[in-house]
C-alpha cells in the first residue's frame, strides 16, 4: 500500500489525500474527484462545508477524528485515496459496456430487419441499456441528496418534513416519488402564505428556494423541462423578494446558455451582473468573475461584439486583480483556470469577428494555462485544452491553413476519446464537434471518402443523443447534416445533399423559437444551400424562391446588427463556436 492510500495512523499525519482535500476549492471538490469509499465520500462533504466558513460552524481535524465541536463525525481511518466512487464508476463502466452491446445489435437488426433473433436481440438491448441509464442517473441523483443533506445537518439547519420525506425517498431510487413529495404548488403555496403573514421570514424564504431548487434537479431526471423552468422563475422571484444570494438567478442563466435561448439568457445575465455591481466591493470577487464571464458568453453568442468584449475583459481584469492578491494564494490553480477560460472566450469572440490575430493570441493564452493544469490534473483540465485545440483548428480552417487546422482538431478529438471512455455522459457528445471539424478540412482538402466516413460516424453518435435528448442534441445533429450536404453538393449527389439540408433545417427552426438573434443566420444559410442545390439541378423557380428566403434572413440580421453585417456567413453550425462546459469558469461558473 503507498503512502497515498495508507490509512489514518495516530501520530504519523493526515494521509495525502486528506491533506490534498484540505486544498481542494469546495465548488470542484465533486465533479472533479469523485470518491472510491463511501466515508470518503463523507469526508469530502465535511471538507466542502468547512471551506464555506459558515457562522457557528467548526471543523476540524484531531486524534484520528473529523470534529465539530465536542462531536466526533467521522473517523478518519477508513477515509481512502480519493479516485472515483466505486459503485457508480462500476455502474457508468456497464453503462458503457451496454452502450456498445446496444450499438452492434441495432446494428445487426436494420441489416436484416425480417430476422426474428435479431429483433429481440436489439430489443433487450435497448431495454438494458435504457435500465442502465435510469441507474446512473438515480445513484447521481442519491449522492446528490446525500450532500444536500449532509450540509443541512452539519450546519446546524435542519430538513423539512417535506425535505426529509422527499430525501428518504431519494435514497431508495424512488425519483418520481420524492419530486411528487417536493411538489411545486405546495411549495409555492406555503412561500405565497408566508409572505402575507410577514415579510421578515427571509430563513424560510430560501428554505423554499432550496427545495424548488432540489425539485428542479428531480424534474431534470425525468425530462421534464416545464417543470425545471416553473422551479427556476419561482425561486428567483424569491431570491429578489428577500434579498437573497442569486444562487437561483446564477443557475438559471446558465441553464438558459445550455439550452441555447440566448435571448433569454441574457436578460437574466444583465439581471445578475447589475446585482454584484449594486453591492460594489461587498460582493465576492469571484461571484462577480463568474456573472461577467457568463455574460460575455450570451453576448457573444448573439453576436454583439462590443458587449461581449467589455463583459470578457471586465472578468479577466478581475481574475489578474485576483492572481496579484496574498489572500487567494490557496486558489491559485482556480484563478489559472479561469483566466484560461477568460482567453478561450475572448478567442471565440474575435473570431467569430474575423479578428484571427487577435483570436490566435487569445488561444494561445489560454493554451499557456491550460496544458500545464492538463498535465498536472487530468479530467476536466483536459476537456478545457481539447476545447481550445479544437477551435484552434476552427480558426486555422477560416485561415486556410488547412494541414495545421487537422493536427489541432485531431488533437482534441484524441483527447476527448480518451475521456469519453470513462465518461460517456459528459464527453462523448464533444466527438461529433471535432469531427465536424475535420470534415470541413477533409472537403476543402477534396479528400471526400475520408470526409464521408467521418461524417457517418458523427451521425450515429448524435441520431442516438438526440433520441435520448433532443433539446440538447438536436443543433449537433443538424450540424452533421449540415456536414453530410455539403459533402453530396460537393460530390454532385444533389438529391441527397437537398435532403441532408432539409433535415438541418427543420431541427434549426424547431430550435430557433428560444434564439432567434443565434439560430437565424443558420436558417438563412440553409436556406441558401438549398438554393444552391435547385440552381444546380435547373429547378430555378424553388432556387429562387430559397435565395429570397435566406436573403430576407440575412437582410434582417444585418439591419440589427451592422456591425456583424460583414462576418454574417461565418456562422456554420459546425464552426461558429465550441460549446463550453458549465463548469469553464472559477468555482464551476
Amino acid at each position: 500500500m503507498d503512502s497515498d492510500s495508507a490509512p489514518f495512523a495516530e501520530g504519523k499525519g493526515l494521509p495525502l489525500s486528506i491533506s490534498s482535500t484540505l486544498h481542494t476549492p469546495h465548488s470542484t471538490l465533486f465533479s472533479t474527484r469523485p470518491y472510491t469509499h463511501i466515508d470518503t465520500l463523507k469526508f469530502g462533504i465535511l471538507m466542502q462545508i468547512k471551506q464555506l466558513d459558515l457562522d457557528g460552524v467548526d471543523i476540524r481535524l484531531a486524534d484520528g477524528k473529523a470534529w465539530q465541536g465536542g462531536d466526533a463525525l467521522l473517523a478518519l481511518g477508513s477515509v481512502e485515496t480519493v479516485s472515483g466512487y466505486e459503485n457508480l464508476q462500476n455502474l457508468k463502466q456497464n453503462r458503457a459496456e451496454l452502450e456498445n452491446y446496444y450499438i452492434e445489435a441495432k446494428a445487426r437488426y436494420l441489416e436484416n430487419p425480417n430476422d426474428s433473433a435479431a429483433h429481440e436481440a436489439y430489443t433487450n438491448a435497448a431495454r438494458q441499456r435504457g435500465e442502465a441509464i435510469a441507474e446512473v442517473k438515480n445513484v447521481e441523483l442519491q449522492l446528490y441528496h446525500m450532500i444536500e443533506g449532509m450540509y443541512e445537518q452539519t450546519s446546524g439547519g435542519k430538513l423539512t418534513k417535506r425535505q426529509a420525506e422527499a430525501y428518504r425517498l431519494a435514497e431508495r431510487g424512488l425519483i418520481a416519488e420524492a419530486r411528487d413529495v417536493l411538489d411545486f404548488y405546495s411549495i409555492v403555496e406555503e412561500s405565497r402564505h408566508r409572505e402575507e403573514v410577514a415579510d421578515r421570514y427571509a430563513k424560510e424564504a430560501q428554505i423554499n428556494v432550496n427545495e424548488l431548487l432540489q425539485l428542479k434537479d428531480m424534474n431534470a431526471a425525468l425530462l421534464d423541462y416545464e417543470g425545471v423552468e416553473a422551479c427556476y422563475n419561482e425561486a428567483v422571484r424569491l431570491e429578489e423578494k428577500h434579498e437573497l444570494p442569486r444562487k437561483a438567478l446564477e443557475e438559471y442563466t446558465k441553464y438558459l446558455v445550455t439550452m441555447l435561448r440566448y435571448d433569454d439568457a441574457v436578460e437574466h445575465g444583465v439581471r445578475l451582473t447589475r446585482y454584484y455591481e449594486g453591492k460594489g466591493a461587498g460582493a465576492p470577487d469571484n461571484d462577480k468573475v463568474r456573472a461577467y464571464a457568463v455574460l460575455g458568453r450570451i453576448y457573444a453568442h448573439l453576436a454583439q461584439a462590443p458587449e461581449a468584449e467589455a463583459n470578457l475583459k471586465l472578468s479577466l481584469k478581475l481574475l489578474n486583480k485576483m492572481s496579484d492578491d496574498d489572500r487567494y494564494d490557496g486558489d491559485r490553480e482556480d484563478i489559472d483556470r479561469s483566466i484560461g477560460v477568460a482567453f478561450h472566450n475572448l478567442g471565440l469572440l474575435y473570431e467569430s469577428c474575423m479578428r484571427y490575430d487577435e483570436a490566435s493570441e487569445s488561444y494561445e493564452l489560454a493554451l499557456s494555462k491550460r496544458v500545464i493544469l492538463a498535465s498536472r490534473n487530468g479530467g476536466v483540465d483536459e476537456e478545457h485544452l481539447a476545447s481550445t485545440y479544437l477551435n484552434i483548428g476552427n480558426l486555422y480552417k477560416k485561415m486556410n491553413r488547412y494541414e495545421e487546422s487537422m493536427e489541432y482538431s485531431l488533437r482534441a478529438l484524441e483527447i476527448f476519446k480518451k475521456l469519453s471512455v470513462n465518461d460517456p455522459e459528459s464527453n462523448e457528445w464533444y466527438i461529433p464537434v471535432c469531427i465536424s471539424s475535420l470534415c470541413d478540412v477533409y472537403l476543402a482538402l477534396e479528400r471526400y471518402e475520408e470526409a464521408e466516413a467521418q461524417a457517418s460516424a458523427a451521425l450515429e453518435i448524435n441520431k442516438r443523443l438526440a433520441e435520448e435528448n433532443p433539446e440538447k442534441h438536436g443543433f449537433s445533429l443538424a450540424s452533421t447534416y449540415h456536414d453530410f450536404g455539403n459533402l453530396f453538393f460537393r460530390t454532385k449527389r444533389y438529391q441527397q445533399a437537398e435532403e441532408m439540408f432539409y433535415s438541418a433545417l427543420r431541427l434549426v427552426k424547431k430550435l430557433a423559437a428560444g434564439s432567434p438573434d443565434f439560430f437565424e443566420p443558420i436558417i438563412a444559410l440553409c436556406y441558401r444551400n438549398i438554393g444552391e442545390v435547385c440552381a444546380e439541378t435547373r429547378r430555378l423557380g424553388e432556387a429562387e424562391a430559397a435565395f429570397r428566403e435566406s436573403f430576407s434572413l440575412y437582410d434582417k440580421y444585418a439591419r440589427s446588427k451592422p456591425e456583424c453585417a460583414d462576418g454574417v456567413t461565418t456562422l456554420l453550425p459546425t464552426s461558429y463556436s465550441f460549446p463550453m462546459k458549465q463548469s469553464e469558469s472559477i468555482s464551476a461558473a
